[in-house]
């Protein structure tokens, strides 16, 4: 048993070394040109009549 998980644990490794690489796949940013910063607040509304929405609340500008 303890060879099977050396030789498992083996193979892992190898794959891992041969298949990551640097260069992972991701978007090409090398163009990428910063989108308008016009943005509006408006109010929205839920319609449930048993359930009202007073507040909302985020720990940061990006996560409301």
């Amino acid at each position: 048993m303890k060879q099977i998980t050396k030789l498992i644990t083996l193979l892992a490794i190898i794959i891992m070394l041969v298949t990551c690489k640097d260069d992972s796949v991701g978007p090409d940013d090398s163009n990428a040109v910063p989108g308008r910063r016009d943005y509006t607040w408006v109010v929205d509304t839920i319609g449930n009549p048993y359930l009202d929405f007073y507040n909302i609340w985020g720990n940061s500008l990006d996560n409301i």
